[in-house]
């Protein structure tokens, strides 16, 4: 978990770069800003503890979701991209969100048909999906409405700490080992935001 969040949180790379190249402009203050956020992400993933020998668990999921994750920071980085320059402007923040739930009700509707899955909740994991869905669902119309009033670049960088949050709760939560690099790139997050809100 410290290690897939962290990098498929990454995405305002890719956010940003398009940003640019499609004409948004950043002060110099902010452009650092965005470049620490983004060290900070990095060294956050690249802090993880390699497993031990004795860890067959943790040697045998080394690694493999590493190429998801990133998939995943490709998609959400041109959906933040697409959202902020193109979508919102056009279809407000709220519509927007409810536009994304019909569009992923449909597709993961389909796969689950597909697979034959069963469609049903386990008892003990509705509340905490429930919880999930809310959560979800405002971060998204609140990022949306960011963008409505701030820079895309600057909100999908912002938007994209919900990796270092993670990273802090596994510590917490799980007791996973959050190493001196992570806390180094928690530090260079927090230097960046302060950047960024200039």
């Amino acid at each position: 978990m410290s290690v897939v969040a962290p990098l498929s949180a990454s995405y305002p790379a890719l956010s940003v770069l398009l940003s640019v190249l499609t004409g948004e402009r950043l002060s110099a203050a902010r452009a650092v800003g965005i470049v620490c956020t983004m060290l900070g992400a990095l060294a956050v993933a690249r802090g993880e503890k390699v497993p031990d020998a004795d860890d067959a668990e943790g040697l045998r999921r080394s690694g493999k979701g590493i190429g998801w994750a990133l998939c995943s920071a490709i998609g959400f980085g041109f959906l933040f991209w697409l959202l902020g320059i193109r979508i919102i402007p056009r279809v407000g923040a709220a519509p927007a969100v409810w536009m994304i739930r019909g569009v992923c009700t449909l597709i993961a509707g389909t796969i689950i048909l597909a697979a034959r899955q069963p469609m049903a909740l386990p008892r003990n994991t509705r509340w905490i999906s429930l919880g999930m869905g809310v959560g979800d669902t405002s971060a998204f119309v609140v990022s949306n409405r960011g963008m409505q009033i701030e820079q895309v670049a600057v909100i999908s960088v912002l938007g994209s700490l919900y990796g270092a949050v993670t990273v802090a709760l596994a510590g917490i939560v799980l007791r996973e080992h959050i190493s001196r690099w992570q806390g180094v790139g928690i530090a260079a997050i927090f230097a960046g935001i302060c950047l960024m809100s200039r």
